[in-house]
């Protein structure tokens, strides 16, 4: 991975997907990692933390990651447990996985095959 940018904006991450990926993590990790969520509460309340990334490959090419709560529709405490998800656009699950090992997160995913 060649680069990687925090999304501030909504409409970047529109037409997102999951891609399989979970990662067991906690709330107060992802923002000592990643710090404030990019979004929070989104309008269906399907999800209440998002963080998303601007991926850049050695390819130059674009990519979005995101990593979210899903469907909890409650308050999460900063230090529980949770599976978070993994989703995105136009990235591979080798350059996921090469973020999330970037970012200390790599021991602690599942893949969904």
């Amino acid at each position: 991975m060649k680069h990687t940018k925090k999304i501030l904006k909504i409409d970047d991450i529109f037409g997102t997907g999951f891609v399989g990926v979970y990662i067991q993590t906690t709330l107060r990790k992802l923002r000592d990692e990643f710090g404030c969520e990019s979004f929070v509460n989104s309008i269906n309340e399907k999800i209440t933390h998002e963080w998303g990334f601007k991926i850049i490959n050695e390819d130059d090419e674009d990519g979005i990651l995101t990593i979210y709560d899903w469907k909890e529709y409650r308050e999460i405490q900063l230090d529980e447990e949770l599976e978070y998800h993994i989703g995105g656009k136009n990235i591979s699950k080798e350059d996921i996985l090469e973020f999330l090992n970037d970012n200390k997160l790599g021991g602690d995913y599942t893949l969904q095959e």
